[in-house]
């Protein structure tokens, strides 16, 4: 009789989004701050992740996308520090031990174990927490995102949620860990998952694009072709105001990330805002 792995595990029960995770705490007094993990979800999201803590400030993330030649994951551990895409958590990175890395039948998958993750520069886990406020995460799929850098750029995520997790009920033998049964188990769903979208990135592209294709051309007919300069300066001003604004929607973006242009996109529109951007 196979031994059932000890662990704590929580599905997503949207079949858009249909991300699984689960954690195993070895009962070993030796690695007290060990934990192993499963993670996977479609891969047709250019990222994945689950984080430690009831939101994105202060927590401890798991990250998963794509490797470069697309055919296993790279996993990248974050910290977050608000509504804000999470930075690369350089401190940990070397205790992260990926004992599967792969991309198969349309999902992404990462099996290892975190050494010293249960606590980290701005928190740490409850071990003894029987629900552990837990959130999670899912990219858009509309970014080609392809690489080995633990610090890729991430776009905004499409959907998020949170749930908590029985930390006391994953404690045990992590021999059979994870469970070939993957179904939620000591976990409960806390809200509602949630639809997000960035449109700011779609406002500054149609204003900059408005400008320089449409309505200065406009303002040089006027003057060049029909000769009325009251029209041409008043199209010039009208542009040089949209400009002024898109910059601005520009520079509230950047608050948002941690560098520009990392992430190449499918869509017209944001790859001409990354060439306008690329000319400032």
């Amino acid at each position: 009789m196979s031994k059932q792995a000890v662990a704590s595990t929580f599905v997503t029960s949207d079949s858009v989004t249909n991300l699984t995770f689960s954690i195993n705490l070895p009962a070993d007094p030796r690695n007290p701050n060990d934990f192993g993990f499963y993670l996977s979800a479609p891969d047709g999201n250019s990222w994945v992740g689950v984080g430690f803590g009831k939101g994105m400030k202060d927590s401890f993330m798991l990250i998963a996308y794509a490797s470069n030649d697309g055919n296993k994951v790279t996993l990248s551990p974050r910290l977050g520090s608000g509504r804000v895409e999470p930075s690369h958590y350089k401190d940990i990175t070397n205790y992260i031990d990926l004992q599967d890395s792969r991309i198969q039948d349309g999902r992404y998958l990462a099996v290892g174990t975190c050494r010293n993750c249960t606590k980290w520069r701005t928190g740490s886990m409850d071990m003894d927490s029987t629900a552990q406020p837990m959130i999670y995460a899912i990219g858009p799929d509309d970014v080609y995102l392809h690489s080995d850098a633990q610090d890729a750029g991430l776009r905004r995520h499409t959907y998020w949620g949170s749930f908590t997790i029985d930390l006391r009920a994953a404690r045990g033998d992590p021999a059979a860990f994870p469970p070939t049964e993957l179904i939620t188990r000591n976990a409960t769903a806390t809200n509602d998952e949630h639809n997000d979208h960035e449109h700011t990135s779609s406002l500054h592209a149609a204003a900059m694009a408005g400008s320089f294709v449409l309505i200065l051309p406009v303002g040089t007919f006027y003057k060049m072709v029909l000769g009325n300069v009251r029209w041409h300066w008043i199209t010039q001003t009208f542009a040089l105001v949209i400009v002024l604004v898109g910059a601005g929607i520009g520079l509230g973006m950047s608050h948002y990330y941690n560098r520009v242009s990392t992430v190449v996109s499918h869509s017209d529109q944001e790859f001409f805002d990354s060439a306008v951007l690329s000319s400032y």
